[in-house]
């Protein structure tokens, strides 16, 4: 006999309202969306990947693409911290320094307003 738990029944009713939303997103018509005006600032790494964008066949974007070049993740890390990017690859490390900085400027702000 199978015995259902309090945590378990919490988690199965937590989880519809994310099954629901993710049914409605299928609903969605992405053709009717114009994103013509929209660009994407993405960050490279030591190379250039728009060489790979003809030969996965992804090149025709619906939206405008500006890449830049990084010598480091740290420097990622700190123009998407600084809103210069919207994404970039990096390593799992300068996303954490990113976050403590950005978690002790919080305590700064409360402490000084």
């Amino acid at each position: 006999m199978t015995l259902i738990t309090r945590r378990s029944a919490l988690l199965g009713l937590g989880s519809l309202p994310l099954f629901a939303g993710a049914l409605s997103l299928g609903a969605c018509d992405r053709k009717d969306a114009d994103l013509a005006g929209v660009t994407l600032r993405a960050a490279t790494y030591r190379g250039n990947p728009d060489a790979f964008f003809d030969k996965a066949g992804v090149a025709d974007f619906p939206y405008q693409l500006e890449t830049a070049q990084f010598a480091g993740g740290n420097l990622i890390a700190e123009a998407i911290n600084a809103h210069s990017l919207d994404v970039g690859g990096m390593s799992e490390i300068p996303p954490i320094f990113v976050a403590a900085a950005n978690h002790g400027a919080a305590h700064r702000r409360r402490a000084a307003g």
